[in-house]
């Protein structure tokens, strides 16, 4: 098998485990941060086209739907579109780059959440905007935008380590 591979492998696993172990102990405000879509988009980010992006981000989903919801596909559906989006805007806008991570991950944590919002809180429970904002989507984003650098640059230094050119798997 491939080195490459096998290290995607690794850190996906490694996603996973600071996800279900760690992950659960990070939290602020009694939200905890959404690490398998931090590790979508930034290898989504990283990993240039190809199919390794999509693989990510169907097993995070998988993984996300199996622990945490009683909808299967919905994480799969949404982190795919995310890993898509990111991809398209990676290949047209921009390389590599940090502060084009932290957007990304912001804009995916603001349409996670309200999309959680819209279809668990507000039609279910009547919960408001403002419980929105002030209790889940701030604490939320604020902690996702903390952790993205630590598996941006975890991420790239591995891969750029084995690669050939900048950035590239």
């Amino acid at each position: 098998m491939n080195k490459k591979l096998i290290l995607l492998l690794i850190l996906f696993l490694l996603s996973v485990i600071i996800r279900v172990s760690i992950g659960e102990y990070l939290y602020l405000m009694g939200n905890v941060p959404n690490i398998l879509l931090i590790t979508v988009v930034v290898v989504s980010m990283i990993v240039p086209g190809g199919w390794v992006p999509y693989v990510y981000a169907v097993l995070c989903g998988m993984i996300e739907d199996m622990l945490y919801s009683r909808q299967i596909g919905y994480h799969i559906l949404f982190f795919c579109a995310t890993a898509l989006a990111v991809s398209l805007a990676r290949n047209k806008l921009m390389k590599n780059n940090i502060l084009f991570c932290l957007l990304f991950v912001m804009a995916a944590t603001f349409l996670y959440e309200s999309m959680n919002w819209l279809f668990f809180g507000y039609f279910r429970m009547g919960v408001g905007v403002a419980a929105l904002f002030k209790e889940t989507l701030t604490p939320v984003m604020a902690i996702n935008l903390l952790l993205t650098p630590v598996f941006y640059f975890l991420y790239n230094l591995l891969l750029r380590s084995l690669s050939d050119e900048k950035g590239a798997v």
